[in-house]
Order: C-alpha cells, then sequence, then structure tokens
C-alpha cells in the first residue's frame, strides 16, 4: 500500500507544529516535500526518515506523532 501524501495542515497537526513552521523547513530542505501545481504534499515515509536523521527539527512528540500516520 503507498504512503498517503499529506498537506502542509494534515502534516503540521501531526507533529504538534504551525503550518508556517512545516513551510519553512521544507523551503530550507529540512523535510522533504514536492509540489503539485501550487500545493505543497509530503510523503510520510519520506519525512520520518528525514526527521530521524535531523533531530534538531524534531518537537518531543515529532516521530511518535508520525509514526500512526500513513499505516
Amino acid at each position: 500500500m503507498k504512503t498517503p501524501l499529506l498537506s502542509v495542515k494534515e502534516l503540521a497537526a501531526a507533529l504538534g507544529v504551525s503550518d508556517d513552521t512545516i513551510r519553512r523547513a521544507a523551503w530550507r530542505g529540512s523535510i522533504p516535500s514536492f509540489r503539485i501545481g501550487k500545493i505543497l504534499r509530503f510523503d510520510v515515509d519520506a519525512v520520518r526518515e528525514a526527521m530521524r536523521q535531523r533531530t534538531r527539527f524534531v518537537n518531543p512528540r515529532g516521530l511518535n506523532a508520525l509514526s500512526s500516520v500513513g499505516q
């Protein structure tokens, strides 16, 4: 089964951070993202792996919050 693509709002809610934090992280390349037209989307597995490698981005809920998304 393919992992779902999350919107900025969905990913922000799952991680407990603001939409702006997600957009900034994507713009800086801290988390992988891609655009479908003007819409920014995130692959849950790719974000999860990036967060494991870049622990400074993760808040206390971070990886635990993503563990149930897309499964």
